[in-house]
This record gives C-alpha cells, sequence and structure tokens, in this order.
C-alpha cells in the first residue's frame, strides 16, 4: 500500500526514475527506507547511484542503532543513579533540610557522588554526603555499599566515628580495585530546644556553617581517606546550630567545578554563601549548582551532590 502511495506521489511531481533502499540495522532488519529521485533532466541514476544508497541506508541504520542502544542505556542509567539516592528526606521539627544532585556528563556512567538523611533515634538523625572514587557500575556498588553500611552503623547507636571506622572495614572486605571514599557525615541531636551537631570527617572537604549575615565558616577536621590502610584516624567536632545558621555539606565537584587553574574553589563557594540571607534554602543549593554548572564552561565534568540544613524556628524533642 505504501509503495503504492509512494509512485503515485512521484508520478504527480514528475519523476523519471527512482531507488528505494532499506535502511539495516546491526540485527539486518529494515527499520525504514531512505528513497531517491530525479526529476525531467539529463541526469539519471545509475548503478552507481545505487551502491551508494545502499551504504547510506547501511550507515544510517547503525545510527539509529546506537542512538536507540544510547538512549536504553541512559534510561537505565538513570533509574540506577536514583536509586542509590533516598527517595525522599524525612522531616526535622523546626528545622528545614533540602538535598541537590546533579550528574556529570551524559548519564552514560554513573557516579559515585551520594548523600543520605536518616532519623535513627528518637531524636538524633544523621546527614551524610560521600564520593567514591570511580564512576561506572563499581563505583554503583561502592556508593550502595556505603549507603547502607552507614545506615546500619547508624541504627545500632555508633558514634560517627565508629560508623566511618565500619564503613572502612567494609571497603577493605572488598575485593581490591579501587574501592575509596571519602564521607562527610553529621549526626544532629535535639535537646531541650537546642539543636547539637556532631561532624566526623573522612577524607572529606569540611562542611560549612553559614551565619545569618552570610559569612562562612568551616566545621570539622580533616580525617582519612576510607578503605586504603588501617588504622584510620576520625576526629569528631561538636557544634551548635542556632536560629538562622545554615549548615552545607557538598562535595568536590562544586569546588572543583572549571579549568584547574580557575576552579570555584573554596573562596568561590564561600562567596555564593554571602548571599544564602537573600535566599532560600532550595534556592541557595540551586545558586550553587548554577555557579559551578557555569565555571565549567555549560558542562560540570564531575557529579555535584549539596546538602543543606537550618534552623527555622526553635526545635523541641518531640517528634
Amino acid at each position: 500500500m505504501w509503495l503504492a502511495l509512494l509512485l503515485e506521489l512521484l508520478r504527480e511531481l514528475g519523476t523519471t526514475a527512482v531507488i528505494v533502499v532499506p535502511i539495516v540495522g546491526a540485527t539486518r532488519a529494515a527499520i525504514g527506507t531512505i528513497t531517491l529521485a530525479s526529476g525531467p533532466t539529463p541526469r539519471r541514476l545509475t548503478r552507481a547511484d545505487l551502491g551508494l544508497a545502499v551504504r547510506l541506508g547501511r550507515r544510517a541504520g547503525t545510527a539509529v542503532e546506537r542512538a536507540r542502544i544510547y538512549t536504553e542505556r541512559s534510561r537505565i542509567a538513570h533509574i540506577l543513579q536514583r536509586s542509590l539516592l533516598p527517595e525522599s528526606l524525612p522531616e526535622i521539627p523546626g528545622m528545614q533540610v533540602r538535598a541537590l544532585y546533579s550528574a556529570a556528563g551524559e548519564l552514560n556512567e554513573v557516579g559515585g557522588d551520594f548523600y543520605d538523611v536518616l532519623d535513627y533515634d528518637a531524636d538524633r538523625w544523621m546527614l551524610v554526603v560521600g564520593d567514591v572514587v570511580g564512576k561506572g557500575p563499581r563505583a554503583a556498588g561502592v556508593t550502595a555499599l556505603a549507603r547502607h553500611t552507614l545506615r546500619a552503623a547508624a541504627i545500632s547507636g555508633r558514634s560517627p566515628s565508629a560508623m566511618l571506622e565500619t564503613l572502612h572495614q567494609a571497603l577493605r572486605r572488598q575485593p581490591r580495585g579501587g574501592d575509596l571514599c571519602t564521607v562527610c557525615l553529621v549526626t544532629v541531636r535535639l535537646s531541650a530546644g537546642r539543636t547539637h551537631l556532631n561532624v566526623a570527617l573522612a577524607g572529606h572537604e569540611p562542611p560549612l556553617l553559614i551565619e545569618p549575615d552570610g559569612e562562612a565558616r568551616q566545621l570539622g577536621r580533616p580525617g582519612t581517606l576510607l578503605g586504603v590502610i588501617d588504622p584510620i584516624k576520625i576526629a569528631e567536632t561538636a557544634a551548635e546550630l542556632r536560629a538562622g545558621q545554615t549548615l552545607l555539606m557538598f562535595t568536590d565537584g562544586v569546588t572543583e567545578a572549571g579549568r584547574p587553574d580557575d576552579a570555584l574553589g573554596s573562596n568561590g563557594l564561600r562567596e555564593l554563601c554571602r548571599e544564602a540571607p537573600s535566599l532560600s534554602l532550595q534556592g541557595l543549593l540551586e545558586r550553587i549548582e548554577r555557579a559551578a554548572v557555569e565555571r565549567s564552561g555549560g558542562y560540570l565534568h564531575d557529579d555535584i551532590a549539596l546538602l543543606a540544613l537550618c534552623v527555622s524556628v526553635q526545635p523541641t524533642a518531640e517528634r
């Protein structure tokens, strides 16, 4: 039917010669056709034109097949990436918690940045941001291991440094292959109307404590990268989060955004934090992401994970 309609259309156009060849994919099954036609001119289609059309059909079929495979891989990678992040964030009384994740590249390779928020006691929560070395399926597996190991360690009532030690030992028991991980882990405890923080770092950049006027300072002391050598050294830093203050946790995809000689850096991130008083918590994270993308020339070279917590009203310990 379609061939008869095509011939009728070609006659109406005054076509004197026509070549129709299939678009052939990798399975050798036709997924379409290419039609070449000549009008009422001295030029006639030849066997050379036929050979060209056949080669063009094969190349077009290969391109279409590759595009289909790429789209399927991207879809699978996107689903896998989302499964490695929490579907929603728990509510913390009297506080706001927001997160933002931005994957680098074209989602062909799943990245190793992750974040998590867990309520594991009557008045305690765990906030974590981490970065697994590498990309792809291996990094995805380590990311899942890190998230679930830390969740299990928190529920068992361990201290922040003990949680990180547990993850370190879990990574060390993995088959060798670069299972390295940096983590910023913060526990939040509500007591007598006050918000107590405990910060533990394992080779990760310290979070920023942003004051109501936009001034920001690092919170916590550097620790040991996880999964490398024993023993690790983790120092815990206690602090209090007061009304109007914001705790900002991030991965190095933020500070390293841009060329090596023109990266955003810690100073650039602090400058962005000066805008915090005029922005919502989500607005601040989006502003930081936008600045990182702009510094990278519109294309991120590393994933970005951001997690922020602020006291909106004076909290209570009641759930």
